[in-house]
């Protein structure tokens, strides 16, 4: 999902042009190329965007293997020592019950002796084998697991150097988005310019007023004023096994975010949420963000559109990309996925 800050000025633009008898080819096609450039950025940006979260939910599935397998292997580990008391318990005696058997048993130079030595340990041998077979296959299962292990620490230890550079080319495909948005809103604040003076020239067919605005039902405002991408990833893996309950909207540290209806704000931290903020809504809903580098102005009642903090990486997101993570809580139940709404207004 992109957002085109520029859109709304073009279509002023457009309208102003529709009453104009000529336009100018060169100019049409200069706005037409940032346009497109802007275009492109932002699908790159998009593509930034997923392939960090893409890579972070197989962090996290990473992740839950891991604690899987320290547990498993925890559990081996106990069953391997169990196995080895009861092997030893039983030699002993084994040996216990032969002992009987005079001392020199086990130092006898006689055809005699050596046979009585023999049968005994045979005999322990037998009732052992079990034991013995048990002891194999833990210590098989133990080995294979710990195998399993190394090579999951690995691909993890890879994931995190891989995120780091994701995070890095997302950063950058921020700032290439953004250079190409402003060059295409001024490209159409000129081409805005020339059509209200050529439509203030005689004869021009232009009648003049306002251009059509288009304007979106309710008083619903995106949450996140700024550059941002999101795509809809409910139900995605999160750490402990959960599953994500919203959206993240991937936005510069420190873009400012507003209350998306009025209503009164809570704050509050956790160490999965870090800084957040809860806004029990007008409309009878519950909005939630999380992840902010700060609040502004406390807990109070807001309007819809007043800053109520900034994107940050607070919580479990530090050392990730900077995003907002928002929930929607119809009624103040349970979440419902945020996407289909934040794709409409942002």
């Amino acid at each position: 999902m992109r957002r085109l800050h520029v859109l709304p000025l073009i279509l002023a633009v457009v309208v102003l042009a529709q009453g104009l008898v000529a336009t100018s080819a060169n100019a049409d096609s200069a706005l037409d190329a940032a346009i497109e450039r802007a275009e492109r950025a932002r699908d790159d940006l998009d593509r930034a965007a997923s392939a960090y979260e893409e890579a972070e939910n197989r962090g996290y599935e990473l992740e839950t293997e891991i604690t899987d397998l320290v547990a498993e292997i925890s559990t081996t580990k106990l069953a391997l020592k169990d196995v080895r008391s009861a092997s030893h318990a039983r030699a002993v005696d084994e040996y216990l019950r032969g002992s009987v058997l005079p001392l020199p048993l086990f130092d006898a130079e006689s055809t005699l002796d050596a046979a009585r030595r023999e049968a005994l340990l045979a005999e322990i041998d037998s009732k052992s084998a079990y034991a013995i077979d048990d002891l194999r296959a833990i210590t098989e299962d133990l080995r294979v697991q710990e195998t399993r292990l190394e090579s999951v620490l690995d691909i993890q230890q890879g994931l995190i150097e891989e995120l780091a550079t994701k995070k890095t080319a997302l950063a950058e495909a921020f700032e290439v988005a953004d250079r190409a948005e402003d060059e295409a809103r001024t490209d159409a604040q000129r081409r805005e310019a020339a059509a209200r003076a050529a439509a203030s020239q005689p004869g021009s067919g232009f009648s003049g007023g306002s251009p059509g605005r288009i304007i979106a039902s309710g008083d619903w405002v995106c949450p996140v004023q700024g550059s941002m991408s999101f795509r809809d990833t409910w139900g995605a893996p999160r750490s402990g096994g959960r599953t994500h309950k919203g959206v993240d909207i991937m936005s510069p540290n420190g873009t400012p975010l507003v209350a998306v209806v009025g209503g009164s704000i809570r704050e509050s931290s956790s160490g999965l949420g870090g800084l957040q903020v809860w806004l029990s809504g007008n409309d009878g809903h519950v909005y939630f963000y999380a992840h902010l580098a700060g609040y502004s102005g406390g807990s109070r009642s807001v309007s819809a559109g007043e800053v109520v903090g900034y994107v940050g990486d607070t919580g479990n997101a530090r050392g990730g990309a900077p995003h907002l993570h928002f929930e929607i809580h119809p009624g103040g139940g349970s979440a419902v996925n945020p996407y289909p709404t934040v794709a409409a207004y942002c």
